[in-house]
C-alpha cells in the first residue's frame, strides 16, 4: 500500500446538515482524521460530564461556570470518551467522500487517539478531535 499524505487534506462534507471540515491522511494501512469544531458550553458540558464520571461531583446549572477553559483528555478519559465522540455516522460519511478518490478505501478501526476543549468565548469551545486506526484500499 501506498502513501497519500495530506491527498485529503481539509474537506468538507457536503450534505443537509452544516459541513464538518476534516483533515484526514493515509499511510500505508493506517489512517489518522483530524477534526476542529466550535460547540456550544451546553453540549461541552454534556460530553464533560457524561464521559468523565470521576471528574463530576453533583452536576448542576451553577456548576457550568466551573468548566475548565482548557481540557485535554488523558488516557483513561480518552477511553471513557470514545463512545460519545467517535460518531459512525461522521466515519461513514468521511469514507464516502474518500472514495471519490480512493474508490476501495474502507476503514477497518479506529480509536480516539487525543480531545481537547479550549473556551474560545462566553459560550463556545473549540474542540479539536484526532482519530486513528488501520484501513484498507487496493492501489
Amino acid at each position: 500500500m501506498g502513501l497519500f499524505k495530506g491527498l485529503l487534506a481539509k474537506r468538507g462534507l457536503n450534505g443537509k446538515s452544516k459541513s464538518v471540515p476534516f483533515h484526514f491522511e493515509i499511510h500505508e494501512d493506517q489512517y489518522w482524521l483530524e477534526i476542529e469544531s466550535l460547540i456550544d458550553k451546553s453540549t461541552m458540558f454534556d460530553l464533560f460530564f457524561k464521559g468523565v464520571r470521576k471528574m463530576r461531583k453533583k452536576a448542576s446549572v451553577k456548576e457550568m461556570d466551573k468548566l475548565p477553559s482548557i481540557f485535554s483528555a488523558n488516557p483513561q478519559q480518552l477511553k471513557a470518551l470514545a463512545n460519545l465522540v467517535i460518531n459512525k455516522r461522521f466515519l461513514e460519511d468521511v469514507s464516502k467522500q474518500i472514495r471519490k478518490d480512493v474508490p476501495t478505501f474502507k476503514i477497518i478501526d479506529e480509536r480516539l487517539d487525543s480531545l481537547t476543549w479550549e473556551v474560545q468565548g462566553i459560550g463556545q469551545y473549540k474542540q479539536k478531535i484526532r482519530i486513528s486506526g488501520t484501513c484498507y484500499y487496493e492501489e
